[in-house]
């Protein structure tokens, strides 16, 4: 979570886009975030990078959490 004031400023997409390279260059096939499920800002900012919802992978509330998933395996590493 990017702390307040430094909110909509990018830093969040930033921070994503960088973690999403370092997945990929450490051969990892997927990412996946838990979200709490009140958090709309939240639930709106993963999809616009590729995450899909996808159903529970632990148990909890369907209602405490949301679980989104990135598929890697479709993305180009874009050199450094």
């Amino acid at each position: 979570v990017v702390a307040p004031p430094f909110q909509r400023q990018g830093v969040g997409r930033r921070l994503l886009t960088f973690l999403i390279k370092e997945a990929l260059e450490l051969g990892y096939h997927r990412m996946r975030v838990e979200v709490p499920a009140t958090v709309e800002p939240l639930r709106a900012f993963y999809p616009r990078f590729g995450f899909r919802e996808v159903s529970l992978y632990r148990p909890c509330s369907p209602d405490e959490f949301c679980f989104y998933e990135l598929d890697l395996s479709s993305i180009e590493l874009q050199p450094r």
